[in-house]
């Protein structure tokens, strides 16, 4: 949550100091690092999670990467037009409405912030587990 938090308050302060000095918002950019840090730190954990037991991990890895790679283009790409119509401010008041989307998702769908991680990960190893006894009785019976 710290990573997805940072958006929006850059965004908030970069629009709040639009008119102070170099130094204020280059200060802004710290909390960019912090969000990049927290993003690549914690993304083959959370694909590590989502993939337990599947053996797919390398395959989400790659899907995940692509679409952080689109949404990277497709954020400058529309930061831009939105930038040359309506002006800076309007752009970055736009990626701070939409920077709250993966706050409210992130907070209401990931088992860490529901509390259950343990209950579902148990639950993925009960089945891979009954998955498995099938697989050897049906084995042994041929």
């Amino acid at each position: 949550m710290a990573g997805i938090i940072t958006l929006p308050i850059r965004c908030a302060l970069i629009i709040y100091w639009k008119n102070a000095s170099e130094a204020f918002l280059l200060s802004t950019q710290i909390l960019d690092g912090l969000g990049g840090g927290f993003f690549g730190l914690i993304h083959p954990f959370l694909v590590a999670d989502m993939s337990f037991g599947t053996g797919r991990f390398n395959l989400m890895m790659g899907l995940t990467a692509s679409t952080f790679g689109l949404g990277a283009t497709l954020s400058n790409f529309l930061g831009q037009n939105i930038v040359e119509r309506y002006g800076h401010v309007a752009s970055l008041t736009a990626s701070l409405i939409l920077s709250f989307v993966p706050i409210i998702i992130f907070g209401c769908f990931m088992p860490e912030t529901l509390g259950d991680r343990d209950h579902n990960r148990t639950k993925k190893s009960k089945t891979i587990h009954s998955e498995e006894e099938e697989t050897s009785y049906v084995n042994m019976s041929l």
